[in-house]
């Protein structure tokens, strides 16, 4: 998908999106039948993370330059790190990026 986004071209993206939403739409569709979860979850969870990571959108915050959106948004996404279920500081880190990038991340 990053590389069709690249190239900029529109054929290959829309079908790259389609892969996507396939992949998307299948593991919803093997959480229902385990009970795990939904796709309407799914939908529920972005959704909510979209309106509570953006509030400069989706409220009145009082936020005049990019650099406020962005500083609020890292404050954000901080508050959410420390509530999260994470154990470790290596949790949501992936592993498969290259060990530097890794070490970045922390």
């Amino acid at each position: 998908t990053l590389e069709a986004l690249d190239r900029n071209d529109p054929e290959e993206i829309e079908e790259e999106l389609g892969d996507l939403l396939y992949q998307i739409l299948f593991h919803a569709k093997l959480g229902a039948q385990e009970n795990r979860f939904d796709i309407q979850g799914v939908i529920r969870s972005i959704s909510d993370k979209m309106i509570r990571r953006h509030p400069h959108v989706f409220e009145a915050a009082d936020l005049h330059t990019p650099d406020q959106v962005v500083h609020q948004w890292e404050e954000i996404k901080k508050n959410e790190k420390k509530n999260s279920r994470r154990r470790s500081v290596l949790d949501g880190i992936p592993r498969t990026l290259p060990s530097l990038l890794r070490a970045q991340k922390l």
